[in-house]
């Protein structure tokens, strides 16, 4: 008999990276870098930087970016004196993916974007807070979400799982499961659960904690709670950045591309002859 080859297909992981990678790039977010000469007043600098409540303005001469000044150094005298170069470190294309410019950012306090081998736009942390950054985020929680319910449904069955949670858990999704029944849902219980439960299951059950190789139970309930929390505040639209660092949350957003990597390798099918 001819030997018949699984179809190949993206999991949908790679299909979400990828439309990520390809439509969320640091363009979306990045601004207009503002700039100055570099014989320029600092007096007159500064009322300027004052006045659009910056802390940081470009410098060029001879019509090239060369460097940037702080607001908070300048003092007196020419803008000459108080130029910072810009690091090699710092510069990122304007076409960097989202996901890979959050990786690099998470060390630095600002980043300079390139665009036809000049420095025209910077990107801080308050860009982070634009929807295109809040979508990524959104997505790889909602995702991991998604997957783990499908690893659940499929590793413990008839709802075996019910024991690893406590029993006001159990019976919130039981809740939620009836008012979307209500509504001609075709749903299941676990899908009813939220991702703090899903996390606390996978790590009851010996084999799945194996698998995702999670760390001790004090740090896994911290990550659990952390996801629920940051994904609820994107769903509220309220600040993000605030009683989470943006390293913090960045760090978060790495460990859940982790865990969507492992779960992708368990759901992905095994060849058959």
């Amino acid at each position: 008999m001819k030997r018949v080859e699984p179809v190949s297909r993206k999991s949908k992981y790679q299909t979400l990276k990828t439309i990520y990678e390809t439509n969320l790039t640091v363009d979306s977010i990045a601004e207009e870098l503002l700039v100055c000469e570099i014989n320029d007043s600092v007096e007159e600098i500064k009322r300027e930087l004052t006045a659009r409540n910056y802390d940081l303005i470009g410098v060029i001469e001879e019509n090239h970016v060369i460097g940037y000044v702080e607001k908070g150094k300048l003092q007196s005298g020419t803008i000459r004196d108080y130029v910072t170069p810009i690091q090699t470190r710092d510069i990122i294309a304007h076409s960097t993916p989202l996901i890979e410019f959050l990786h690099i950012f998470k060390d630095r306090k600002r980043i300079f974007v390139l665009e036809k081998n000049e420095v025209t736009q910077l990107v801080t942390a308050a860009d982070l807070q634009k929807p295109p950054v809040r979508i990524l985020i959104f997505g790889y929680i909602t995702l991991l979400e998604m997957n783990l319910g499908e690893l659940i449904h499929q590793r413990i069955p008839n709802n075996g799982w019910q024991s690893f949670i406590s029993e006001s858990r159990v019976e919130k999704a039981m809740n939620l499961l009836e008012e979307r029944k209500a509504k001609d849902e075709d749903i299941n219980l676990v899908e009813c659960l939220q991702i703090s439960d899903k996390l606390q299951i996978i790590k009851k059950d010996p084999f799945l904690k194996e698998h995702f190789q999670l760390p001790s139970n004090k740090e896994w309930k911290r990550i659990s709670n952390d996801l629920r929390d940051l994904r609820d505040k994107i769903a509220h639209s309220n600040a993000l950045g605030i009683d989470m660092t943006w390293k913090e949350i960045i760090e978060l957003i790495e460990k859940c591309e982790q865990l969507l990597e492992a779960s992708e390798r368990l759901a992905a099918p095994t060849p058959r002859m």
